[in-house]
This record gives structure tokens, sequence and C-alpha cells, in this order.
């Protein structure tokens, strides 16, 4: 039901008017930044658009067989497609997924379940790093069956922006002439990766970061235990992103906080033997999640180093580290901006596969450039 999903009142009240106006697009593209709930809201839409027995209007009733096999990802009314790795050849038109490795097979299928189960989990399967052309003639094939009188077909392409010029082309041609009652979602955090034909094939709706207060409310109920001060810190870190919230809740994020200060101390010391035990120790685990988390706590600190200096502690984040950030910047100058500006930089190079030992070296040198000991 949309009480499902977070935020994004908006969206729903923009497709609450889609659906009373019976003007439901073929194509779609949803965009914003990752885990806002793009899929989540496409997934929902097909339940709504495709519920026997819908209570409300706007408002599927989640227990039908309709709302069941849709929300499980595994019904005829919804095909999610997503990168996958290399597999086998396969014939014209067949599903990719039956010829991936039997390795590669039984992780898709876990990580399908898990989406299933959480609408907000982004998928990860290692060495998918493209949409295949085998999954979109597979989507057109597809799109051409004939479904039950009255129900409506939904193909959800996650991370659309991982199709190459290839798939992409492939695709535009189902777009341009699209099936009845077949309705295509193209999720991405990335739509200027995508060609300027299917930009304008599609309708574009725009997916806002979660609210502060949202993420809060989030954390209070799924974490009851989690304290005050660790919630705000939490809600800082994840950026308006519910899959990133989760991901820092299962997570050691407070040992990992620890880390981050150490080694901004032994940077700043010029202790290397130090710096590299703890750029080991944040690398030990290949997660380009946690190395994100690292960074970004990284600029909440330098951040708050800069609230101290303007006078301002209820803007700190790391509250109960107050009397550390004031010792800081009674030691050291350090020009906080350039250096929130070079690890925003330094983020949007994790994902171009950069190796992680060189990265949080390369921090670690642009910091130290940055900070000057008070004489």
């Amino acid at each position: 039901m949309w009480n499902s999903i977070i935020g994004q009142e908006n969206i729903k009240k923009i497709f609450n008017n889609i659906i009373k106006s019976g003007k439901f697009a073929n194509a779609y593209i949803f965009y914003g930044n990752d885990g806002v709930g793009k899929d989540a809201v496409a997934v929902e839409l097909a339940k709504i658009l495709n519920c026997s027995e819908i209570y409300d209007k706007f408002e599927a009733c989640d227990n039908c067989r309709y709302c069941r096999q849709i929300k499980s990802l595994h019904s005829p009314l919804i095909k999610y497609i997503t990168a996958l790795p290399t597999g086998k050849k396969n014939s014209e038109n067949e599903d990719p997924v039956i010829n991936l490795d039997s390795e590669d097979y039984e992780i898709y299928i876990q990580e399908l379940h898990k989406k299933s189960n959480d609408l907000y989990y982004k998928i990860s399967i290692p060495d998918a790093n493209s949409i295949r052309i085998d999954s979109i003639r597979n989507l057109i094939n597809e799109s051409n069956f004939t479904i039950e009188q009255n129900k409506k077909k939904f193909f959800i392409i996650s991370e659309c922006d991982k199709m190459n010029d290839q798939s992409s082309n492939s695709l535009l041609k189902i777009l341009e002439e699209p099936p009845k009652n077949s309705h295509f979602i193209l999720t991405t955090s990335k739509p200027y990766s995508l060609l300027p034909t299917i930009w304008g094939r599609c309708q574009k709706i725009k997916f806002n970061n979660i609210r502060k207060n949202e993420i809060i409310n989030y954390i209070k109920i799924t974490k009851p235990e989690i304290l005050e001060n660790e919630i705000n810190l939490i809600t800082e870190l994840s950026n308006g992103s519910i899959s990133l919230c989760k991901e820092i809740l299962d997570s050691y994020f407070l040992e990992l906080r620890e880390d981050i200060i150490n080694l901004i101390r032994f940077i700043i010391q010029n202790k290397y033997i130090d710096v590299h035990k703890y750029i080991s120790k944040i690398i030990a685990v290949k997660d380009k999640a946690k190395y994100r988390q690292a960074i970004l706590l990284m600029i909440l600190w330098f951040r708050d180093i800069s609230m101290n200096l303007l006078d301002l502690p209820e803007y700190l984040t790391n509250k109960d580290k107050s009397e550390n950030i004031k010792k800081y910047n009674s030691r050291f100058i350090s020009e906080n901006h350039r250096i929130i500006r070079f690890l925003e930089n330094a983020i949007k190079d994790i994902d171009k596969n950069i190796n992680p030992e060189i990265l949080f070296y390369n921090i670690s040198f642009g910091i130290k450039k940055l900070i000057t000991e008070r004489t």
C-alpha cells in the first residue's frame, strides 16, 4: 500500500491524479538519488492497477493473489530487470537469467528474494555491470504475450543507466510502439546517462531525497533501541536515502566513526604506520557502501569543525565528540570547505572502481595538505 512508501507525498499525489484520470502512460522514467523509493513506487503502481479487491481508488489491498504475486516479483504481470553478469549464450528472446552460471544464478535468486522482502534493498550481484541486450530482447518478447483481461503488465528496468547503446536502442523500438496494456518504468540515479531518444519517449517523474524527519521516524520505528545522538548521526549519514540508512543500521557505524577519527588524527601527526593500519581495516571488506560511509563520516567531521569555529554547537552532528572538536580547533587550522569539496569528489571516485587503497591514501595526502598546526 502507499503506506509502505516512505515520504514522497508529492509522487503519491501525482499518481493518484493520474490513476483517477485514467491516463497512465506507457513509459516513465523515475529519477532521483539511490534509496528514495523509485523501485518501491513502481511495484506499488503495478499492484494498484492490478489489484482484484481494491478497497480504495488509490490503495492496493495487499492480500489478493495479484498483490501477493507482484510484491514477490514472481508474477506474469511484472518483470523486474537488473544488471546481470555474463552468462552462456542465449537463444533468441530467451531470459538470460536461466543461462547464468550456477553460482551467479543462486546469487541472483537470493538478491531478488531480498528485494521482494524489502523494495528499498539495492540488488548487488558480482560483475553485474550492465543490463544485457538479451534481457531487453526477452522483455520485448514477453510484452507481446497475452495477459488476463483488464490487467496490465509492468516492466521495471532498475538502474536503467546501466544499459549500453545496444540495449538502449533495442528498448527504444518497443517504446516507439508499446503494446496495449504494457507499461515500462525505468529507474535511475543518473538520468542524463540515458540516450536522448529514450529520455524523449518517456514521461519523467523526479524523486526527491527522503526528508530528515521521515528518516528519523523510520529509524525510531525500525530500531527503537538506538540513542537520540546516534539517530542524528545516522540521519546525516543517510543523506536522504532509506537504502543507505538501512546499510548503516546493519553495520558497525560507531566503530567505523572511531576508526575515521583515529585515521584523521594519525594523518595530521604523520604517523603513516598507523594510517596504513586504519586504511587496511576500512578496506578489509570489499564493500563500496562502507567506503562511502567512511568518507561521509570524514565530511561530517570537518563540517562539525566549521560549526564549532562559528560557535554553532546546535548544528554539530557528532555532539558527543564536541570536546575532541574543540581541542582540534585549538591546535590546528584547516581549510574545511576545500577539504569537504575534496571528499565529495572522492565519493564519486568510488563508483569509478578506483583501487580503494589508492583512493584512501590519496584522501589522506589531500587532507594533510589542507591542515596546518597553530603556532
